[in-house]
């Protein structure tokens, strides 16, 4: 059976409670962090959904940027609240994708959701 590939996520990067409002357009930014052993420049951008509802990014395409400061690039994507299907209770939330290759991957991040 095919397992896919784990990656590290991290939601609203440099806010360790992730906390998300759950206003239809406000931006949600989610960064998979690279590592010695997983490039980001790998990933096939057009495949990255977030959330319940699969939602796409925002942007045509995400930029890269060191958010947690290991001196390895990391890939940050911008994503619609509205559009992720986040909702009250959700404790986490899972971003899937697949690299240039086809290889699947998928990380998830704890979140706290608060009401408008």
């Amino acid at each position: 059976e095919y397992q896919p590939i784990r990656v590290l996520l991290d939601v609203l990067p440099g806010n360790s409670s992730n906390i998300i409002r759950l206003q239809p357009n406000r931006l949600i930014v989610v960064a998979i962090l690279g590592t010695p052993e997983f490039n980001v420049g790998d990933i096939d951008q057009t495949s990255i959904v977030f959330g319940p509802a699969r939602a796409t990014k925002v942007h045509d395409k995400g930029h890269l940027e060191d958010v947690n400061g290991d001196g390895t690039p990391d890939m940050v994507l911008h994503f619609r609240c509205g559009e992720s299907g986040i909702g009250p209770g959700d404790e986490s939330v899972t971003l899937y994708g697949r690299l240039n290759n086809r290889e699947w991957i998928v990380g998830s991040d704890d979140i706290t959701v608060i009401a408008r």
